[in-house]
């Protein structure tokens, strides 16, 4: 066999499998639906936010410490995104209210990596918590 024709097999069998990835990784992303937190979940809702993001940093590594900021983001919009840099390289981690089987969670669910040439995205349910002094609405049904 010409040795264009095994370079063809190898690039289709490649971008073949990429394909697959992308669509086993989109779907990911379509099936975590985030949800808003109720307004009425007061001020321990709030502190519960801190304390979950930064029990989300701890066990899973990540470098930084959580703030107000953050849990009003996941509050307003039911989303944040925490960038933080260590040794050179650019970390961005993203988390959102989720609510399956009607308990409302905070799931950490992206992780992005970048550096000089580099950047790496995954998505993922890396882990989620329960928010037991947050009342997250229910998502819309179709």
């Amino acid at each position: 066999m010409p040795r264009q024709a095994v370079t063809l097999i190898v690039v289709g069998i490649a971008c073949l499998a990429f394909i697959v990835f992308l669509a086993y990784f989109s779907s990911f992303a379509q099936g975590l639906q985030t949800v808003k937190i109720s307004p009425s979940s007061g001020p321990q809702c709030e502190a519960e936010l801190i304390s979950a993001l930064n029990a989300h940093a701890e066990h899973s590594g990540l470098d930084f410490e959580a703030s107000t900021e953050h849990a009003r983001s996941v509050l307003t919009t039911g989303t944040v995104d925490i960038a933080y840099a260590r040794d050179g390289v650019r970390y961005e981690v993203s988390f959102g209210a989720t609510m399956p089987e009607e308990t409302c969670q905070l799931t950490f669910y992206q992780r992005k990596r970048q550096e000089r040439g580099s950047r790496e995205s995954v998505l993922g349910d890396f882990a989620s918590l329960t928010l037991s002094e947050c009342e997250c609405e229910s998502p819309p049904t179709d």
